[in-house]
């Protein structure tokens, strides 16, 4: 579905790249298994950048790490030669994989990483051969010799390009573009039969830890970085079906896809070309699907409120963590979470102080706070995007959408149970009053959440019932209405004496914004996860 409706060529497009965007912790975790899915049907070249062995999985490719950073020490013109010549000696690496389909790649399979001969030999074409060949022997640490050999023959033959490119005229057809082309061409040719080509994507690159890249150079009065030279080098492919995925967790969102007055690109700038918007779209509750609800009396309140329930309520992190972690994993799983939202490490006692946007990730997990810079201007309004894309980067903010200009988003703090319980542990650590802190938060201009003088009241269940319905029905309908089945003597009570003393379930506010959702579907979750909706202003 990603690429069905997003990936598609336009000559329009600076090239075939694309960053996806949100908040680091959200991604992380995701990351891998959207590489796996991508390579089920498509040709995915992994490239991971890490810069330590001992952070990170999957594990840097330390020989094309070494390659990529190495790109500093030349001038700009000659850094987009590098790419250039890196990009074809990949492909040819690639053609020679698929000539050799059943030779090379088994051998070297069954010589170096034995227990994933049976795996390869299952596979149904090259794109899965290919898959399993780049992760063979592969472990936390270190790639495995297959992968390691691979890359080694890339940057072997891009280095034999380059002094070949380097000599020759900048004028001269032969600098690489058209090179890299016919090498790509033949490589979709030859595996074009084992790709799903009702997709537009057939090749991706895909570039794991690419901030890597981004350090800014200055030389000759020009300021670049390896990552404008390699997205320079990839615009020479943009009329063919590759693409490229830049994956970071340092969590700055400008960093692949700046507002197009920023972009270090003359032809974006002025407006010739565009870049693709970044992609912001995550699934959530996935676990919590695995789960169908059942009308037979098993969903009970004790149900919904264990935390082996809770934690698949939101994104994948919390219930793989909680699953497949230690005891002591799954017992300070509420203190992980609050690591996670704070973005630092979370200590005994510790006390929020003035720390404004930290106080704002907290709250705005249990009340519908928004940030909005819509209506203000100069530093007030270059205040609250800086906020704005702080909460996206480092405190578990989803960003719902980008603007057309690639400058403001629309952000949210998404429900999810456990930063609620996350967000309670964390109030109750500190000295400082949080309806203090609120009040100053609500009397920032743009923060919304009482736009209309709305108080957020702890109410009983009658009398939210009575508000709920238009005048006279509740008393005429509801108030004095029995079970729907006979119960015995004790419990055959009308619903005003059966819930007097009830108070609904609700640990946190979110506001929609599709009233789509306002279904029965979806009300079911909304009251699970102890949510309750407020209605977008207007």
């Amino acid at each position: 579905m990603l690429f069905r409706n997003s990936v598609k060529t336009n000559d329009e497009n600076f090239a075939g790249v694309w960053a996806a965007q949100d908040s680091m912790n959200v991604i992380w975790h995701g990351q891998i298994m959207v590489i796996d899915e991508l390579a089920k049907q498509n040709i995915v070249v992994p490239l991971n950048l890490h810069e330590d062995s001992g952070k990170g999985f999957p594990p840097p490719d330390k020989n094309i790490h070494t390659w990529f950073i190495g790109g500093h020490s030349h001038l700009p013109s000659q850094c987009d030669v590098c790419f250039m010549a890196f990009l074809r000696s990949l492909f040819e690496a690639l053609n020679e994989l698929v000539r050799n389909l059943m030779g090379t790649m088994l051998t070297k399979i069954e010589s170096q990483a034995p227990n994933t001969v049976l795996e390869f030999k299952s596979a149904e074409n090259f794109v899965n051969q290919f898959c399993v060949y780049m992760t063979a022997g592969q472990t936390f640490h270190e790639q495995g010799k297959p992968c390691i050999h691979f890359y080694d023959y890339v940057v072997g033959g891009a280095n034999k390009h380059f002094d070949l490119l380097a000599a020759k005229s900048q004028t001269e057809e032969s600098v690489g573009t058209t090179a890299v082309i016919e090498k790509a061409k033949e490589l979709l040719d030859l595996v074009s039969p084992s790709l799903d080509n009702t997709l537009r994507a057939q090749l991706i690159l895909s570039f794991d830890e690419a901030h890597t890249l981004m350090r800014t150079v200055h030389t000759e009065k020009l300021e670049w970085s390896v990552y404008t030279s390699l997205r320079r080098a990839l615009r020479s492919i943009r009329s063919l079906p590759i693409w490229s995925l830049f994956l970071s967790m340092t969590g700055s969102i400008p960093q692949f896809t700046p507002a197009y007055h920023a972009d270090p690109s003359n032809c974006i700038t002025t407006g010739m070309l565009i870049v693709i918007p970044p992609f912001c779209e995550l699934q959530f509750d996935i676990f919590a699907l695995e789960d169908k609800f059942r009308g037979d009396g098993s969903w009970t309140l004790e149900k919904v409120t264990s935390m082996e329930y809770r934690v698949t309520l939101g994104c994948p992190l919390w219930a793989s963590h909680y699953r497949e972690g230690s005891n002591a994993d799954r017992c300070n799983i509420i203190e992980f979470a609050a690591e996670k939202l704070l973005c630092r490490e979370l200590v005994s006692g510790i006390i929020l102080k003035d720390h404004h946007d930290k106080w704002l990730a907290v709250l705005s997990q249990r009340l519908a706070l928004e940030i909005d810079p819509l209506g203000t201007i100069g530093t007030m309004k270059k205040s609250l995007e800086t906020s704005q894309v702080m909460q996206v980067e480092k405190h578990m903010h989803l960003c719902l959408a980008v603007d057309a200009g690639l400058e403001t988003m629309i952000t949210t703090a998404a429900s999810e149970p456990l930063h609620t319980d996350a967000a309670a542990l964390l109030i109750q650590c500190t000295t400082i009053s949080s309806a203090s802190v609120l009040m100053h938060i609500l009397e920032m201009p743009a923060f919304g959440g009482s736009t209309r003088g709305h108080k957020h009241l702890a109410i009983g269940m009658t009398e939210y019932m009575e508000v709920l319905f238009t005048a006279g029905v509740y008393n005429s309908m509801v108030r004095h209405a029995l079970p729907s089945q006979v119960q015995c003597s004790t419990q055959n009570k009308m619903f005003e004496e059966t819930f007097k003393n009830a108070h609904i379930y609700v640990t946190h506010f979110i506001k929609v914004r599709d009233f789509k959702v306002l279904d029965q579907k979806y009300l079911l979750r909304y009251i699970v996860r102890g949510a309750a909706i407020i209605c977008r202003d207007n």
